[in-house]
């Protein structure tokens, strides 16, 4: 529902009620669909988790990920904070 193209209007919805900011843009990085999970649990019935992260765009022309967990995920802090420190390292090869 939030990632096929008729359904922007409830994404951005969701993302203001979630966050209580309104994006310019935003695009599902990886679109889900429920036959393609089934072909995926299919394939390996231990599957038990489904990605659907944002790409948003603000007003500025500022670039932010959208990332939503829904189960408490150990390390998430750490995990965070590799991500941060891996983009400003990979900033340092340009």
């Amino acid at each position: 529902m939030f990632a096929s193209q008729d359904s922007s209007h409830i994404l951005k919805a969701f993302v203001r009620d979630i966050l209580g900011k309104e994006f310019k843009t935003l695009k599902p990085r990886e679109t889900y669909h429920i036959d393609s999970y089934k072909k995926a649990f299919a394939e390996d019935p231990e599957l038990m988790r489904t990605e659907v992260d944002i790409l948003a765009e603000t007003e500025n022309g500022s670039h932010v990920t959208i990332e939503m967990q829904i189960q408490s995920h150990d390390y998430f802090i750490e995990r965070a904070l590799f991500y941060l420190l891996e983009a400003y390292r990979e900033s340092l090869g340009n």
